[in-house]
């Protein structure tokens, strides 16, 4: 797939990079941002596939308010 985007001309190279859950969530908090950061840095320019990436949701990592409502992720305003 990443090879047929490249010859279209949709993506720089034709590089495919895949992943699972753990190369992406780090173990401790404050772990999953660099994790991610340096996953992203190597598919610029190609093809991310995720693999089973139904796996990164886990509805007790949501935060909440004490209404019950979801906490806004930082940066989104709280509009869903």
């Amino acid at each position: 797939m990443a090879e047929v985007l490249h010859r279209l001309g949709y993506i720089r190279t034709s590089r495919l990079i895949t992943v699972s859950r753990d190369d992406l969530v780090g173990e401790y908090i404050g772990h999953t941002a660099p994790k991610t950061k340096e996953v992203l840095k190597r598919a610029m320019g190609g093809v991310l596939f995720i693999d089973e990436a139904y796996y990164l949701y886990r509805a007790e990592n949501e935060r909440t308010t004490a209404g019950g409502d979801r906490d806004p992720a930082p940066g989104d305003g709280g509009q869903s």
